[in-house]
């Protein structure tokens, strides 16, 4: 009954085998975001990374006190090193490991060496268990929240109905952000801002100025532990297409996001692609420093429309039969307001890990198995020079 319940601890808290069930939900929501199934519940994400780092700790705490013993595995093991049959009795067989720095237990059973692998076995539980439990902090303080916002009225930051995405952490609140966002001018991409740029004002909730300043991609404002980053641009043109005699073909706005490379002088692309005009299909193509837009529309598969609208000038053009329109254009900054993670410590865990991992491997565990069998006295060990001096007869005896 003893052997099996440590066999079962040996399984459950020593063995490493057990560190992979803790992979299988993680790996499960990589999975479900590039299929695009359903999601998995962020409590059933956080329990499993709470129980993890109680089986790291748990391990680690094991480990520690075990350090200065003679014995830091234990004899129990799942799986064991490659066995050889001894030429010469058990007395002869320990006074070798004996000398050679074994240390045996007090049945003279099983024996260790000390290593310095096993430096690196602490190393590697203490990086993962850091890892793990600043990540976890992050992960329930973690606020993440996407915003379209153009130029006028400033946004209350301290509103779930402010944002058009919002990740929120179980400990994290709208109370610790307690200020508005103003958008003052937004400036098109030019030398000085190649992606474009931002200027606000940051108020508090009775509309005192706090701050301002000129965010572009890669550069934010830093707000006590939050960061207010500027993504992009985006614009949204509201395209009509109507038949001369009045009877509207489509009429939506189409959602113009920034091209890798401009086509032909324009700078931004987008479908036209509407459910409740399935027969309507095409293209535009912003050039937003002089209000252009190209449209291609197709029509139950013919091309009705391949022309270039100005919001500010020959916004209506006929052709065919067919009238396009540019009634508007909307001209709007993506901004993500998120806390910051603590990477630094995230980055100093995980290379303490891996310095840990990369002693482990360098130096493996020396442990010996004594037994009697019917043939003689086995020896099953993991290590390569002891097993070595048994199968060429060099034991000094």
């Amino acid at each position: 009954m003893m052997t099996r319940i440590r066999l079962l601890v040996s399984l459950v808290v020593i063995s490493p085998l057990a560190f992979g069930v803790f992979l299988i939900i993680p790996l499960a929501v990589v999975l479900q975001r590039i299929s695009g199934g359903s999601s998995i519940s962020p409590i059933i994400l956080l329990i499993n990374n709470l129980l993890c780092l109680a089986w790291l700790l748990a391990r680690l705490f094991i480990d520690v006190r075990r350090f200065r013993s003679g014995k830091r595995y234990g004899s129990e093991a799942l799986f064991r090193g490659r066995a050889a049959t001894v030429p010469f009795s058990r007395e002869q067989l320990r006074e070798h490991l004996v000398r050679t720095g074994y240390t045996l237990d007090e049945s003279g059973r099983y024996g260790e060496r000390p290593d310095r692998g096993y430096w690196g076995r602490l190393l590697l539980l203490a990086g993962l268990s850091f890892t793990l439990l600043v990540g976890t902090y992050d992960n329930v303080r973690q606020f993440s929240g996407t915003i379209l916002l153009g130029v006028g009225g400033p946004l209350k930051l301290f509103e779930a109905s402010s944002y058009g995405i919002l990740t929120k952490g179980a400990l994290s609140s709208f109370d610790e952000l307690p200020v508005k966002l103003q958008i003052t001018r937004q400036i098109l991409p030019d030398g000085k801002y190649p992606q474009g740029a931002t200027d606000i004002v940051i108020c508090d909730p009775d509309g005192k100025e706090l701050q301002r300043a000129t965010i572009s991609p890669g550069s934010p404002l830093g707000i006590d532990a939050f960061e207010i980053h500027m993504a992009r641009f985006l614009f949204d043109a509201w395209l009509v297409v109507t038949t001369t005699s009045n009877h509207i073909v489509f009429t939506n706005f189409v959602k113009l996001l920034p091209l890798d490379k401009p086509k032909e002088g324009y700078t931004f692309h987008g479908e036209i692609d509407d459910d409740h005009f399935e027969k309507v299909k095409g293209e535009a193509w912003l050039r937003p420093q002089d209000k252009a837009m190209k449209v291609a529309v197709d029509y139950k598969g013919s091309r009705i429309v391949d022309t270039e609208l100005f919001l500010w000038g020959e916004n209506k053009k006929e052709s065919a039969g067919y009238v396009a329109k540019l009634e508007g254009l909307g001209q709007w900054s993506e901004i993500h307001v998120t806390r910051r993670r603590h990477k630094s410590a995230l980055f100093a865990g995980a290379w303490t890990a891996l310095l840990g991992l990369l002693i482990r491997l360098s130096w493996r565990p020396r442990r010996v198995w004594i037994t009697e069998t019917p043939d003689g006295i086995s020896l099953r060990t993991t290590d390569a020079k002891v097993l070595k001096a048994i199968n060429d007869s060099t034991v000094d005896i």
